[in-house]
């Protein structure tokens, strides 16, 4: 509900609240697959061809914050399951927060 205030605060003086709507759900999608890879990555390997549609996405959507994909690829790559998990769902919450959704 308070995510809907927000996209519609603009309402009454214009803006393109209407296309940002679209391109917000689209990152939060692609940022709820890097998150769920993350969850499950110490039991599988999750590198897979819809976290590298979500990752382009991100990096395509999210300016200069590239290099955090390339560390949670990184993080993927850790031996150490849970290692690899923890420090995969930290990027992914910093990507989150910093995408402000």
């Amino acid at each position: 509900m308070a995510n809907l205030k927000k996209q519609l605060r603009n309402v009454a003086f214009g803006g393109n609240w209407s296309e940002d709507i679209p391109a917000e759900e689209e990152l939060r999608r692609a940022i709820n697959v890097m998150e769920k890879t993350a969850k499950e990555c110490a039991e599988r390997d999750g590198r897979n061809e819809e976290l590298m549609e979500a990752i382009h996405h991100i990096r395509r959507n999210m300016g200069n914050r590239q290099g955090l994909c390339e560390s949670f690829l990184r993080a993927l790559s850790n031996e150490n399951p849970n290692l690899r998990r923890m420090e995969a769902k930290r990027i992914a919450r910093l990507i989150r927060n910093l995408a402000n959704i």
